[in-house]
């Protein structure tokens, strides 16, 4: 067995023995995995996020508002805890639909592209570091912030360039 493939193999299994006791050891985060996995099982506690996120985004159209009367899409909207911030997409896909979020999330990956085309044309090694950190803490908070706004609130985060609140956003 090469040298390195051996070093990698002691590695991964040595992380993974870390992570399966840190696994064992707290319950708190074995819990926290099951109830992100199934936020029904404290729709009133931890899983209550998700549970309104679920309720907000069941009614969903591809194009426009949700069919319901706007009087019960705005308190289904608003009974999502962060609906004006961290779940700012969460709230555009009730109000605008889902085209517009798969729009936006293209946007997004697009501009991502750009910048990571941009940063590999940098001839300092330097700043092809600082900019690839950089690059990779903004997918990671974006990736963070689109599972959380689908529902999946173990990984949450704001979504990076939409700061602010709705009206901020719509706004502009």
């Amino acid at each position: 067995v090469p040298r390195g493939r051996a070093i990698g193999l002691l590695t991964a299994l040595l992380l993974l023995g870390i992570g399966s006791v840190l696994f064992t050891a707290r319950p708190a985060l074995s819990r926290r995995l099951l109830i992100a996995s199934q936020p029904a099982l404290d729709a009133q506690g931890d899983g209550y996020a998700a549970m309104r996120i679920t309720d907000a985004l069941e009614h969903a159209q591809l194009w426009g508002a949700a069919p319901v009367e706007a009087a019960d899409l705005q308190i289904a909207v608003r009974l999502v805890p962060w609906w004006d911030t961290d779940a700012l997409l969460t709230s555009i896909i009730c109000r605008l639909g889902w085209i517009p979020f798969g729009l936006l999330c293209a946007g997004l990956s697009v501009l991502f592209v750009w910048c990571l085309i941009c940063v590999l044309r940098q001839r300092s090694a330097l700043a092809q570091l600082m900019g690839i950190a950089i690059l990779v803490t903004l997918i990671v908070q974006a990736v963070c912030s689109m599972a959380m706004n689908l529902g999946f609130v173990l990984l949450s985060a704001t979504c990076p360039f939409l700061m602010g609140n709705l009206h901020s956003v719509l706004d502009l």
